[in-house]
């Protein structure tokens, strides 16, 4: 085989032709050192080069069915499969089960030799649930094996520490070791959210049913990274979506132990409806001293109703305790019950502004489903307050500022198709001037316009007195008006005010010469009153007035 080299006729000359060629190859050679011969060839090889790259296809003349060449059937002889099984390549017990998606920031490097991948900067790697990001990653696929941690900035500090997630869990740790097969991995310093509470480990093993054991520990509802309070343990199990259940545990202020020591730890972590204990905020007042705030107990008493109680304590003697009832029927009612009652106490005996008092809260929010009963309606909406309950338990910064309450509780329902009848109670108080007003109760009844007279099987002509028709009405109240300070007082009681007013509405219309009507309308009131005042006039300068 030439290449890279011309072949000219000239070459032929050297040629050394011994004396036993055959006579043929002698004519050819003898043609060959022709140059006009060659030219002629050389010309017809080229003009048949350029005819070939659009060839003709004849039909083939050449028969196989000679007695050389017998035919040969092209058909598969080779039986059906009768037993309906798909035939399928055995996979290695080494391929994953899904595709992985990967991308990095700085550089990929691979170690055919022994099958590992290095990835560097802002590695974020997706496989089926899983997700890992971290400043580095190394895969091994020989062990199945799955390792990142964080690198060190200029400064010397870490970044890019790894970040897990399979499904609904999240870790963050320092450094991770994951197996893609088993599922199980080793975590080192991991910070997880469970719920509304935060688990912070030295050292975290993650099983395949997502079981989480953890050693040397803290859960904290606190979000900083390194937590300002936390009950702490030595062992402890997550169960995702149940429970945390540890061993001996004691409650830590800014890494300071704190005497409050519980046997062992259970934190409910469902997502639904949970008993469990409520873990308090802590800090200092500067009236009242050190404290702990919202702490207490949730209890989930049944699918309908639950209580939150929960309570604020102080190392100068205050305290309060919250009880919250939240209920609920589906198509029927729901509603809340906020009650409280606290010790407010302020400085030091003796002091100039040193004060010890008792403050309470009622709050009742509750609201009925128009579906529940189409003929009646009930529906409150109850904010009482002591008069400085507010300034030293304000729950938000509006109730800080807020001097005006008020309340209402009212019950509507229709009496068959005529009647209506309207309850109401309700309270207004202005903490400035310490003034109460209750209306308690308010009572309304009506009756729809009728016909009394008017005859049920009509015959003739309508009788005039036939048009006349009636309405009635009721008003009930009792009220009184007063200090807060003097409201159960029993003199107060008696000074309340109370009286009832009816009111009937007498119409008829009537037609006169066919052209003109005539309307006449009588109202009648009536006013009760349970109380009377009697004033005399005294003649003090003895004449007679």
């Amino acid at each position: 085989m030439f290449r890279n080299r011309s072949f000219y006729p000239k070459d032929i000359n050297n040629l050394a032709v011994s004396k036993a060629t055959p006579l043929i190859f002698n004519f050819l050679i003898s043609i060959l050192r022709n140059p006009i011969f060659v030219l002629i060839l050389f010309v017809l090889f080229s003009f048949s080069r350029s005819n070939a790259q659009n060839p003709t296809i004849t039909k083939d003349t050449f028969s196989t069915q000679t007695g050389v060449f017998p035919h040969v059937s092209t058909q598969d002889t080779l039986k059906p499969d009768t037993t309906g099984i798909q035939p399928t390549t055995k996979k290695s017990s080494n391929s994953l089960e899904a595709t992985v998606n990967y991308k990095c920031t700085d550089s990929l490097h691979f170690k055919v030799k022994n099958r590992q991948t290095i990835m560097y900067k802002a590695v974020d790697i997706n496989y089926e649930k899983i997700n890992l990001k971290a400043d580095y990653v190394e895969v091994d696929f020989k062990k199945n094996q799955v390792f990142a941690k964080g690198l060190p900035d200029s400064t010397g500090k870490l970044r890019g520490t790894p970040v897990f997630t399979e499904g609904d869990q999240s870790f963050k740790s320092t450094t991770l070791s994951y197996n893609y097969k088993t599922r199980k991995g080793v975590i080192e310093k991991v910070i997880t959210q469970d719920g509304e509470g935060y688990l912070h480990g030295e050292r975290v093993k993650k099983m395949p049913d997502d079981v989480v054991y953890q050693r040397k520990g803290m859960y904290t509802t606190c979000n900083a990274e390194h937590p300002h309070f936390a009950f702490k343990f030595n062992k402890a199990k997550v169960i995702p979506g149940d429970k945390i259940i540890s061993g001996p545990a004691y409650l830590t202020i800014q890494d300071v132990p704190t005497p409050l020591l519980i046997p062992f730890g259970y934190f409910p972590n469902k997502k639904n409806q949970r008993s469990g204990i409520i873990i308090p905020t802590y800090g200092e007042s500067a009236n009242r001293g050190f404290y702990l705030e919202r702490g207490g107990y949730y209890w989930a008493i049944n699918d309908y109703l639950d209580l939150t109680l929960t309570g604020d304590i102080y190392t100068r003697g205050s305290w309060r305790v919250n009880p919250q009832f939240r209920y609920a029927k589906r198509y029927k009612y729901s509603g809340n019950l906020d009650l409280a009652i606290a010790r407010n106490v302020s400085g030091e005996p003796g002091d100039p502004g040193y004060f010890n008092n008792r403050d309470f809260s009622i709050r009742w929010s509750h609201r009925q489903d128009p579906k529940a009963r189409p003929n009646s309606n009930f529906s409150a909406n109850v904010n009482i307050v002591s008069n400085k309950y507010n300034k030293y338990n304000p729950g938000q910064m509006n109730d800080y500022f807020s001097n005006t309450f008020q309340s209402s509780i009212s019950y509507q329902t229709r009496i068959g198709d005529n009647y209506n009848l309207t309850i109401n109670a309700n309270h207004s108080q202005n903490t400035s001037d310490k003034s109460v007003n209750i209306s308690l109760p308010q009572i309304t009844f009506t009756a729809n316009r009728f016909t009394p007279f008017k005859r049920k099987n009509p015959v003739g002509r309508t009788r005039w007195y036939e048009n006349i028709s009636i309405s009635y009405s009721a008003n009930a109240e009792n009220r009184i008006s007063t200090y807060d300070s003097l409201l159960f007082k029993p003199q107060t009681l008696k000074k309340m005010k109370n009286g009832v007013r009816h009111s009937i509405p007498i119409s008829s219309s009537v037609k006169i010469l066919k052209h003109l009507n005539l309307t006449n309308s009588i109202n009648i009131n009536e006013r009760w009153y349970f109380q009377t005042i009697n004033k005399y006039w005294v003649d003090t300068t003895g004449q007679a007035g």
